[in-house]
């Protein structure tokens, strides 16, 4: 690096989308923008870079790989002058540092990694304090959804079990009024719901989301029990739609969508439109499966869900979860997510998502870093203290949401889905 000045480039690397790399030494008004989600790279100018973007000095850049996690940027953050040649200087490169494309934790400053905004509930009341920095430590972030503990025991094998829901504070609203996404792509009732599991040190995670159906669409209540949902006709729906999964992709990898609505009646459209859209996104990080859980599921055949759980084994597999060690060592990464999805995003996505769950967490408590057991989501709930277990089950189930469905009160034991109330009192009696 030839360069009389330490700061020879900046990186402007905390926004979302792309990271920002503009030369301080020769005056040009040049910035070279790397897209996060589509790794295109391209001349912007200083204008672009957006006011919000945290900046950070580098040397230069080593170039960009693609390893199994994704591609990352390689970029100089340390560097040493060991001499001059004819006038100019002669750089020693003595510290790295590799950049997820893929949104991770590493990069992020002290506030954002204590609140992320799209789950700050009062953020637009904060907006005086967060203009401010000095005056942060006076704000407090507010989370709107759902946070259950338990303490659990398995053959003397004591562990805490977490479960997490936070929803977006971006297209809020009750159902009916608010449905699909806006202009940003931000999808009504979207929810990031994470399993913990923690055994001696050993810390064990699975994230799942769910979220409106997300092109434009509308069902405003009116005099029928059900109103017909609308498909909007004069906007661009593939423009949202996009946004909206390049922001998944950032944020969690890849995408798999489980869409649970009807394939016959007022919500036919939909799922014909959400199919539609994905293949001409032509996303290799975005797969769709479709599957009618009323028709699946109707006379109370619960047993047919093991037909979807059997076709996402195989992804959820490949997915994994996160897995850190008792040393604060790394074991494994989620690679992907399941984006669930219903009309509400409540009764039948709880189901899909609790069921998913029960599977992401017999493994965990198999694995030998944590416990070998044999495990069934039923004993477990049964181990909870005293007479919550009503109430646990209800958390298990319904991932945090307000509505007490019939399609929820089921849980898997053995090969059979049976009703969660009889089961757990038949298994106390005995």
């Amino acid at each position: 690096l030839a360069c009389e000045t330490f700061e020879v480039t900046k990186l402007k690397h905390i926004t979302p989308e792309k990271f920002y790399v503009e030369a301080c030494d020769d005056g040009a008004d040049d910035v070279l923008a790397i897209d996060r989600v589509s790794t295109e790279v391209t001349l912007t100018v200083k204008k672009d870079v957006p006011p919000s973007a945290v900046t950070r000095p580098i040397y230069g850049i080593l170039g960009t790989i693609r390893l199994v996690a994704g591609t990352y940027l390689i970029v100089i953050t340390k560097k040493k002058k060991v001499g001059e040649i004819f006038s100019h200087a002669i750089w020693k490169a003595t510290d790295f540092d590799i950049l997820s494309y893929k949104k991770t934790m590493l990069h992020l400053t002290d506030i954002q990694v204590e609140a992320d905004p799209r789950f700050v509930w009062n953020g637009h009341l904060l907006r005086e304090f967060a203009a401010q920095p000095e005056i942060h430590r006076f704000a407090t972030p507010v989370m709107h959804g759902f946070i259950s503990m338990h303490s659990c025991s398995i053959n003397g094998k004591c562990f805490d079990w977490l479960l997490v829901s936070r929803r977006s504070c971006f297209r809020a609203g009750v159902r009916y009024y608010v449905r699909g996404i806006d202009s940003e792509g931000h999808a009504a009732n979207f929810v990031e719901t994470e399993q913990i599991v923690h055994y001696k040190g050993s810390k064990a995670s699975f994230v799942q989301t769910r979220g409106s159906i997300p092109f434009f669409w509308s069902q405003r209540p009116n005099l029928k029990y059900k109103p017909k949902p609308q498909i909007s006709k004069s906007v661009n729906h593939m423009d949202g739609f996009q946004r909206h999964f390049d922001s998944q992709i950032i944020s969690y990898g890849k995408q798999m969508i489980v869409n649970l609505v009807n394939q016959k009646g007022s919500e036919l459209p939909l799922e014909q439109t959400f199919a539609k859209m994905v293949n001409s996104m032509a996303n290799g990080m975005v797969r769709y499966i479709a599957f009618d859980f009323h028709k699946e599921c109707s006379r109370m055949r619960w047993d047919r869900l093991q037909i979807l759980m059997d076709q996402l084994a195989e992804q959820q597999d490949e997915f994994s979860y996160f897995l850190v060690d008792s040393d604060g060592k790394i074991v494994t990464q989620q690679e992907g997510i399941f984006r669930s999805n219903c009309m509400d995003c409540l009764d039948r996505t709880n189901v899909i998502q609790s069921l998913l769950a029960r599977r992401s967490l017999q493994a965990q408590l198999q694995l030998p870093i944590i416990m070998v057991v044999a495990f069934s989501m039923c004993i477990i709930c049964l181990l909870m203290a005293g007479d919550t277990w009503t109430e646990t089950l209800a958390y298990v189930l319904f991932w945090g949401t307000a509505s007490f469905g019939t399609f929820a009160i089921i849980l898997y034991n053995g090969k059979d889905f049976v009703d969660a109330p009889k089961l757990v009192q038949k298994e106390k009696m005995d």
